[in-house]
């Protein structure tokens, strides 16, 4: 009798909307040089391969350049602060992950 009330509390439950099967996807990011090596005009790589449950990726670098793809090399032509952020959607929903780097001279 217990197991009947059980299988039946818990079909109440996934009726009502109780449990969910979302995977909402996570945004994260890296890139590969060490902080003091982020100067003007060297290739940096962005790669947003950390985030999960994602299927398209859409980057902003803070200076208008926009990129969709998981990975994305690109230099800087000035210096300053730079607000980074990588916005991942999937099916069940999208997230922003942001990141601010320092381009020396």
């Amino acid at each position: 009798m217990l197991k009947k009330a059980s299988f039946f509390l818990a079909l109440a439950a996934l009726s009502q909307g109780f449990y969910s099967c979302k995977n909402e996807p996570v945004a994260c990011f890296s890139y590969d040089l060490p902080q003091d090596s982020l100067r003007v005009g060297r290739e940096i790589t962005f790669d947003a391969g950390c985030s999960n449950y994602g299927n398209s990726f859409a980057w902003d670098f803070g200076d208008s350049t926009l990129a969709s793809t998981q990975v994305v090399k690109r230099s800087f032509a000035s210096a300053g602060f730079r607000r980074i952020g990588v916005t991942v959607t999937g099916d069940d929903g999208s997230t922003t992950k942001y990141r601010e780097i320092n381009i020396l001279p």
